[in-house]
C-alpha cells in the first residue's frame, strides 16, 4: 500500500500579506512546506484591513476567516489600514481596555479573532481535514482563538497530530496581561490537554509553559 503524504494544517491570525507579527509563523509554514505533502493556513479576512507587505507563498494556500473583532471595529471606524499600537504608547484607559480584551470572558468574543473567526475555523478546518486528509495540526499564540480552534479540531478529529506555539506567555507573571489569572492557567490547562507538545521560542518562555503540559519543545526563531 502506498505511504499517504502528511499534511498540515497551520491556524495563524498573524500571517502574510499582514506586515507586522507574522514572521515566524511565515517562517515556519515555509519550512513545513518542505516536510509535508500541501500545508494550509487558516487566517484572518482583516488581513484586507490591517498593513500589509507582500510575501511569497511558495505553494501555501491561505483560507481567510470571516472575522469581527476589536480590530475590524478598529479599522472600519478609522476607515483605512491600521495596526493597533499594543505597548507602551497606549494611555491608562487604553491599557485598562486592553487587558479586558486579553482576559477571559471576553477574549473568545472580541478579542483577537472573535467568536466569528473561531467558529468560522472550526467549519473550515474540519472541511479541510475531511477532504484533504490532513493529518497534522500546528496553532500560534497569540491570540488565543488560534489554540481555541485547534483545540475544537483535535477533539472533532482526534487522529490530528497537534502543537501548539506560543511566541509569548498567554499569563505574563511580570506584565500583568490579564484580569483573573488563576482563572486562566486552569482554563489554558485543559485547553491544551489534548496537544501532543506545546513549542516555545526560548526556554524561559518553556519552564513557564510546563505548567500547562508536560511536554515542552524550544523552536527558535527561524530567519
Amino acid at each position: 500500500m502506498p505511504h499517504k503524504p502528511a499534511k498540515l494544517l497551520l491556524v495563524s491570525y498573524w500571517f502574510p500579506p499582514i506586515k507586522s507579527g507574522t514572521l515566524r509563523s511565515y517562517a515556519l509554514a515555509r519550512a513545513f512546506r518542505q516536510n509535508f505533502g500541501e500545508v494550509h493556513v487558516l487566517s484572518t479576512s482583516n488581513r484586507n484591513r490591517l498593513a500589509r507587505e507582500a510575501q511569497p507563498l511558495d505553494g501555501l494556500e491561505v483560507w481567510a476567516l470571516p472575522t469581527l473583532d476589536y480590530r475590524t471595529l478598529r479599522a472600519l471606524w478609522a476607515r483605512g489600514h491600521t495596526h493597533s499600537g499594543e505597548g507602551g504608547k497606549l494611555t491608562p484607559v487604553g491599557k485598562f481596555l486592553l487587558r479586558l480584551l486579553d482576559s477571559l470572558p471576553l477574549n473568545p468574543l472580541i478579542g483577537t479573532g472573535g467568536l466569528l473567526y473561531i467558529l468560522c475555523g472550526i467549519w473550515q478546518g474540519s472541511r479541510l481535514v475531511r477532504r484533504r486528509g490532513i493529518t497534522h495540526l500546528f496553532s500560534s499564540y497569540r491570540p488565543l482563538s488560534d489554540h481555541l480552534i485547534a483545540a475544537a479540531l483535535k477533539r472533532l478529529h482526534p487522529h490530528l497530530r497537534w502543537a501548539a506555539d506560543f511566541r509569548d506567555l498567554p499569563v505574563d507573571p511580570f506584565l500583568g496581561n490579564v484580569f483573573l489569572p488563576r482563572l486562566h492557567h486552569a482554563f489554558l490547562r485543559r485547553l491544551l490537554r489534548r496537544a501532543e507538545h506545546l513549542t516555545t521560542v526560548s526556554h524561559g518562555l518553556a519552564e513557564h509553559l510546563q505548567r500547562y503540559h508536560p511536554h515542552v519543545r524550544v523552536v527558535y526563531n527561524l530567519s
